[in-house]
């Protein structure tokens, strides 16, 4: 007995070799236009695979690694690209790869930047701080990460308004302490 929605959600899950292996259940009336239909969406998947590859390759040369990184992100770009031959397929998981240790090395730097910021505050340099936290890259801090840029912000608001009461008290009590000046006495005359 042919299932059609078995047949429809292995065209659209692109396994075309399934497809084709439920066709022989398929009545005989529409075997041929089925057998169409599954040569067509193959035809029209490897095009698309050849355009992925081609775009994935343009942005991999430009260095553009966050739209590579939606493409990768992409459920629909494997399926496809395990379409491809292995020297079309090799060069885009080149630039795939590359763009993953590329979203790496950004998720240690945005580590490093908070536990120098962490650090920067420790030692009363709110300046530092924010300049530091204004470096970290929220698209690539994991909710942790994120908590604790938001705990150092937080924080660093904390700090600036002590140091600013601090630095008030401090020009109260020397202009308290600083002695008067004596005036001086002109003769007239």
């Amino acid at each position: 007995m042919f299932d059609e929605a078995e047949f429809e959600a292995a065209l659209a899950g692109l396994d075309f070799a399934r497809a084709g292996s439920l066709l022989s259940s398929a009545p005989a009336d529409r075997h041929e236009a089925l057998a169409a239909r599954v040569d067509t969406a193959r035809r029209a998947a490897i095009d698309s695979a050849n355009a992925l590859r081609a775009r994935i390759v343009d942005l991999g040369q430009q260095e553009r690694y966050l739209a590579l990184m939606e493409i990768a992100a992409n459920p629909s770009t494997n399926p496809l690209l395990d379409m491809l031959s292995g020297p079309a397929r090799q060069r885009s998981d080149i630039y795939l790869r590359e763009t993953s240790h590329w979203a790496d090395k950004q998720r240690s730097a945005n580590q490093r930047r908070l536990a120098d910021a962490r650090d920067a505050l420790d030692a009363l340099d709110v300046d530092l701080a924010k300049a530091i936290l204004g470096r970290v890259d929220s698209q690539f801090l994991d909710e942790a990460g994120s908590d604790e840029r938001d705990r150092l912000i937080l924080e660093m608001e904390s700090r600036a308004m002590e140091l600013e009461e601090l630095t008030g008290a401090a020009e109260q009590v020397i202009a308290a302490e600083k002695p008067a000046r004596r005036k001086r006495w002109h003769r007239g005359g």
